[in-house]
This record gives C-alpha cells, structure tokens and sequence, in this order.
C-alpha cells in the first residue's frame, strides 16, 4: 500500500509541476521551473494555489543508489509565476498531509 501512495504522490507532483494553462490552450507540454530540493518519497499539499513539497528523502552520494538520507526542506511552488520559495525544514522524518476545508 505504500509504495502505491509514494508513487501516486511522486505522479501527482509531475503532472502539476510540468501542466499549465499553456498545456490545455497549446496542446503541448511546457518545462517549469526545477523544484530546487532533489528528493522522492515526499508529502505534497496544495494551499491557496501554491503546492507544498515537503520532506522526502534523497541519496547521500547525489546518484541513485547508495545510502539515502533524510531530506527536512519544505518548498511551495506558485504555478502562476513559476516560481519555487524556500519554506523553510520540518524536525519530524514522519510527514503527514492533512487537506482541511475553510468552508
């Protein structure tokens, strides 16, 4: 069951990242801007129009096998300029989403 979610979020964040407005009215993809943190296995939230990558875990040596290590950076990205923003590090590798309605 959760590699089924690890992969379902990974999708989730791809299709987000490199979709926009110009996909649905060019009928083409479009690079984003690179979220500045490499990691896999990451919460993601989406809050008022930005979507939050938070935690996850990457490999010590940079390549793709090796000894992974925990990642504490939590990056918002806003579609509408492109941008990443440096949210700041999370303390707990145990990372959680919550979608809560203000309605």
């Amino acid at each position: 069951m959760k590699p089924i979610l690890v992969l379902l979020s990974g999708l989730i964040i791809y299709l987000i990242i490199f979709s926009s407005n110009s996909f649905a009215e060019a009928d083409k993809w479009a690079r984003k801007a690179d979220m500045p943190t490499e990691r896999g296995y990451l919460a993601t939230s989406a809050v008022d129009g930005k979507i939050y990558a938070i935690g996850g875990m990457k490999f010590r040596d940079g390549g793709n096998q090796g000894i992974c290590v925990t990642v504490q950076a939590v990056e918002a990205y806003d579609p509408k300029f492109d941008i990443w923003t440096k949210k700041g590090r999370h303390a707990n590798s145990k990372i959680f989403t919550v979608i809560r309605s203000s309605k």
